[in-house]
């Protein structure tokens, strides 16, 4: 019996993460996000069941253990432990039963946009699985986008979108109207060769940091939106920067980003991260931030090539407070399906 596979990449945020939120995007001018996709997949895999045709879907989710039987495939139950999964399905609806599990190659709150990827992993291969039309790359970008807000009860953004769909480096530039996607002619393996990505733990809030953010610029707090607006403005030097190849520049744009995030909320930041922050430039890293909202999950660290070894090992050291190297490369593949 075949199997459909959909695969997709996770993404490092370099600059100007948070900025493609709506509307955040329209209270700064130049809005960009910059980001790399990196080749921690999101899998979906999807195949009929045996025996008659039947309605039935079993749902297994790797990552979380959890294993459910749906009645009816095209009607995911409302009580459904996999929120994420059940509204996927019901948004393509398929016409006869299957079996679909899902595997993250992101741990679980690392800031990576894991969920994104999933998501558009289980879309698209639910759309190539039911035979129907697909959806344009672009609307099912905004479409993934919206149903991760039903989900998190939160307005989300897109950047997360790009990178899965069309791997590689990116600025996502943000404004009125439709987001631009603008490929960056990086050498992925020369950054590959300086990239140092650390797992530190679950985070807590990064789902609270965005809104904190949020709700601080919308009100009109001028801190806020005054840190919003040297993002952007570091976003877009970033972009030049990775547009010439110019990774040292990219390294001390990346440290300015961090130092601007901080203190745009204080739910960014967190004992550990700071701890590994130092751990890491003690051992020869030249840059740091965190990824995604923050409160924990990954940080991504620049250094010279001959510097990453022993930023490694410093690293490793920390495996007590549960740091966590993951081996990740920057990858120029996006959004794969095939019938395996």
């Amino acid at each position: 019996m075949k199997r459909l596979v959909a695969t997709s990449p996770t993404r490092v945020d370099l600059a100007g993460g948070t900025l493609d939120i709506w509307p955040l995007n329209l209270l700064v001018d130049r809005a960009v996000t910059v980001n790399v996709a990196i080749d921690l997949m999101a899998t979906c895999s999807i195949e009929d069941l045996p025996g008659p045709p039947a309605r039935a879907a079993l749902i297994r989710s790797e990552d979380s253990g959890v294993e459910e039987t749906w009645a009816d495939a095209a009607e995911p139950p409302a009580d459904s432990r996999l929120p994420l999964i059940a509204r996927c399905v019901r948004w393509v609806a398929p016409a006869r039963g299957f079996r679909l599990t899902t595997r993250s190659g992101s741990p679980a709150g690392a800031g990576l946009g894991g969920s994104s990827s999933l998501a558009l992993s289980m879309l698209a291969g639910l759309e190539h699985f039911a035979g129907r039309p697909l959806t344009p790359p672009a609307d099912l970008i905004s479409v993934a986008r919206d149903i991760e807000a039903q989900v998190l009860r939160i307005p989300t953004g897109n950047q997360d979108h790009f990178a899965a769909t069309f791997g590689g480096a990116a600025a996502i530039h943000l404004g009125p109207g439709p987001a631009f996607r603008e490929v960056l002619p990086v050498d992925l393996e020369r950054l590959a060769a300086r990239l140092v990505l650390v797992y530190t733990g679950a985070s807590r809030v990064s789902a609270t940091a965005n809104w904190d953010m949020m709700r601080r610029a919308v009100d009109g707090e001028e801190g806020t939106l005054k840190g919003l607006r040297a993002i952007a403005a570091i976003a877009n030097d970033m972009r030049a920067a990775l547009m010439t190849g110019d990774l040292d520049a990219a390294a001390a744009l990346l440290n300015r980003e961090w130092a601007e995030r901080r203190t745009l909320s204080p739910r960014v930041s967190t004992e550990l991260t700071e701890k590994t922050m130092e751990a890491a430039r003690r051992a020869g890293a030249t840059a740091g931030k965190v990824c995604g909202a923050g409160g924990g999950g990954c940080i991504v660290f620049l250094c010279r090539e001959e510097t990453r070894g022993a930023v490694i090992v410093a690293l490793e050291s920390m495996s007590g407070d549960g740091v966590k190297i993951l081996p990740a490369r920057p990858t120029a593949v996006g959004l794969q399906v095939a019938w395996k």
